[in-house]
This record gives C-alpha cells, structure tokens and sequence, in this order.
C-alpha cells in the first residue's frame, strides 16, 4: 500500500539562536551609543545600494553593446532574406549561415547607426523625445548624400 504523505508542522525555533552574541568588556552605555550609529550605517546602505532607473538603464545600455549576441533576431532575418531571395530568384538556392551573420551584422550597424544620427538631430532641435520627423529629416539628409539605402521604397 502506498504511504499518504502527512504535512508536518514545522517546530519554531527560539529567536537566540540566530542572534550572534558578542562578548565584550565595554559598559552598555558604550553598547547604547553604538546601536544609533549601526542603525544609521543600516540607513546609509540600503541608500546606498538601490539603484537608480538611470544607472539601471545605462547599464543595460552597456550590457547590449559589450554583449556578442545581435540585437535583431536571427529568424525573422532569415525570413525575410528568404523572402527576397525567392522573389528575386526563381532557381533553388543556398546561402551559408556565415552569409546570413555577415547580413544580420550588416543590418545591425545600419541602424544603430541611423538612431545614432537621429538622436543627434533630436539633440540639434533640443528634445528628448525621437519622433518621426526626425527620422525623415535623416533620411532626406541621407538621400542627399547618395545612400542607396534611403532610396529604398517602403512597402
């Protein structure tokens, strides 16, 4: 027969044995004194150690740009050179998983550094926000240049 499983209560143990006891030859005034100032050292940590959304998102910032793995994911990019590769190309074809992470390499520089370039114009125009205009103020200062990017015709 099998053996039922029966809850146990669990024993309480007292307090004193997870306190530390200090032994010292000091009187308990001094002990008195003491105990404000550990408080105020206790205050003072935890001031200390939380972290401000600003710290927390830079160092997030950090943690993207040191990581090794790529910011745009590896699937939906593999779809949509499929897609290209099979409306451009009527014959069977095969492309190297290198061919794809120089791609996805590729794809990452471009547009870091295109919000790099439109936070600097949102930064000319001394805003915070990025907005849209700031991306077609870009892409008409790009079409100057000559980026054949910026000609591309969205669909």
């Amino acid at each position: 027969m099998p053996r039922h499983q029966v809850a146990r209560k669990t024993v309480r143990r007292s307090q004193n044995v997870y306190k530390r006891i200090r032994i010292s030859d000091s009187s308990a005034s001094s002990n008195d004194e003491r105990e404000p100032q550990q408080q105020q050292q206790q205050q003072r940590r935890r001031k200390q150690n939380a972290p401000r959304r600003q710290e927390t998102r830079d160092q997030r910032i950090r943690r993207l740009q040191d990581g090794a793995f790529g910011s745009v994911p590896l699937a939906p990019l593999f779809r949509v050179i499929k897609e290209i590769l099979q409306t451009n190309h009527e014959g069977p074809y095969k492309i190297q998983a290198a061919a794809i992470q120089c791609l996805r390499i590729a794809a990452e520089s471009y547009l870091v550094n295109f919000f790099e370039d439109a936070n600097l114009l949102t930064q000319h125009a001394k805003r915070v926000t990025l907005m849209k205009k700031d991306f077609d103020t870009l892409l008409r200062l790009r079409k100057s240049w000559g980026d054949p990017v910026a000609f591309a015709k969205p669909h």
